[in-house]
């Protein structure tokens, strides 16, 4: 596949061949370079879409969580402080500074990612 930009609209094209540009009466458009392509096919998410992303992987841990939180689950007083601790955390996570950085989520406790395995 080879693509083409329209140098005024900034259009992007694709075809099998030059030919095959040509043969559409396309011939005006320019090949784009292999970086160009990268980043259209690969683009930086924006501001909204990455806290949008982290709000749902936000939302997806305190919802694996929950069974956990129960009055009646069983953990121990040390357990139960670092899960409401993180969950608040998590709570907290949009309004602080830090997000939507990766980086800076909120580290569960280790005991929970034990429990849990990968879904933490």
């Amino acid at each position: 596949m080879i693509y083409f930009k329209n140098k005024t609209t900034g259009e992007v094209f694709a075809y099998e061949t030059t030919d095959e540009r040509d043969k559409y009466g396309a011939s005006d458009l320019v090949e784009m370079t292999a970086d160009e392509v990268s980043a259209h096919l690969n683009p930086t998410p924006t501001a909204e879409q990455l806290a949008s992303n982290e709000r749902i992987w936000r939302d997806r841990q305190i919802a694996v969580t929950d069974y956990l939180a129960m009055p009646d689950y069983p953990l121990t007083d040390t357990e139960r402080t670092d899960l409401y601790t993180y969950r608040q955390a998590l709570r907290d996570w949009p309004a602080s500074t830090a997000f939507p950085t990766v980086d800076n989520r909120p580290q569960s406790p280790v005991w929970l990612v034990q429990v849990l395995g990968a879904v933490v």
